[in-house]
């Protein structure tokens, strides 16, 4: 089976002067549901907001896009993502984050949708996720345990060496927030830092011996792993893995084959981005075949749904975002 053809979600226009960092997520019925941020001139600035749209044609056409998240003066609205609870709920996650450097402040804030394939699907704003983590800036999904426990990676933001800094700029730590309950309630995970003091964007998987396994994003070439032998409360000295990253959003997820899955721009740019499976929990990669090329090809996010077809969204060149569908054949070539 070869990959589908690429259909566009959203495209600049003359509110969206660019647009980025994508996330989709599938109802049971089959609604597509994909969130991005643009708003301003580029990102990050204040003016940034978080959009939805959704597709109920598998993909050929969707909405156009609504704005569910936005905030006055200097916050921005930042890296959303999408995701269902254990009681089928539709879960926005988004950064708020201050530009004016004076009062920092960087957080993670929800939206819930109950019913998500309604012909208006309507949010509530539960607050701010696990405060006692102070400053974060997470970008990407829980990842739901076999015991239904919720890990959500968060990245913690550390103070600034130097007045005026960025976000990117501050010293990081890993963490993640954990819930029991189906996302009611977090508390937060022990921190730990890369030799560097700087990895996000990161992501966990559960492999099969039990073990927790996060990978973050770097500036070395190769993404950092982490262990964690307790169910996400506390991780092992950070380490360089052998998966070659170029900087850049990645996405690793468990296939309903056993499989894992890692969608990423191996380097030295983001240009290809490739799609890779392992049967040995990341031991090995033997099938990779290239996802996409000829542009600036990033932040990917994908979801599978129950028949095994793959849901994927990238952005592309900060103009556009497009999706894609594909089976796991299409990678090994079955």
């Amino acid at each position: 089976m070869e990959f589908a053809q690429a259909t566009r979600v959203a495209t600049v226009s003359d509110d969206r002067p660019w647009c980025g960092i994508a996330s989709i997520e599938r109802t049971a019925a089959g609604r597509l549901f994909c969130v991005f941020y643009t708003g301003g001139p580029k990102e990050p600035a204040p003016d940034n907001r978080i959009v939805l749209c959704w597709s109920d044609d598998a993909g050929d056409t969707w909405t156009e896009p609504l704005t569910i998240a936005e905030k006055p003066g200097p916050l921005a609205c930042i890296d959303p993502c999408v995701w269902f609870d254990s009681a089928g709920r539709l879960v926005v996650q988004y950064t708020v984050c201050s530009h004016d450097l004076t009062e920092p402040m960087s957080m993670r804030e929800t939206l819930r949708c109950t019913d998500p394939d309604a012909a208006e699907p309507r949010f509530d704003h539960l607050g701010v996720c696990c405060p006692e983590l102070g400053l974060v800036f997470p970008l990407n999904r829980p990842t739901v345990l076999s015991d239904g426990r919720l890990v959500l990676p968060m990245t913690a933001l550390q103070d600034p060496t130097e007045p005026g800094q960025w976000y990117f700029g501050r010293p990081q730590k890993l963490a993640c927030a954990i819930s029991d309950d189906g996302g009611e309630t977090w508390r937060p995970s022990a921190r730990v830092a890369a030799p560097d003091n700087w990895s996000n964007e990161s992501m966990v998987v559960e492999l099969r011996d039990g073990r927790l396994w996060m990978l973050a994003r770097s500036r070395i070439g190769h993404l950092w792993q982490t262990f964690s032998d307790d169910r996400g409360k506390t991780w092992s000295e950070v380490t360089e893995s052998a998966i070659a990253n170029s900087s850049a959003r990645f996405f690793i997820g468990r296939m309903a084959s056993g499989r894992l899955m890692l969608i990423n721009n191996p380097g030295p740019g983001r240009d290809p981005m490739t799609v890779s499976l392992s049967e040995d929990d990341g031991a090995t990669w033997p099938y990779t075949t290239e996802l996409m090329s000829g542009a600036t090809i990033a932040y990917p996010d994908a979801v599978q749904d129950p028949g095994g077809l793959i849901h994927c969204v990238v952005d592309v060149d900060r103009r556009h975002i497009e999706y894609r569908a594909y089976s796991e054949d299409a990678v090994s070539g079955a």
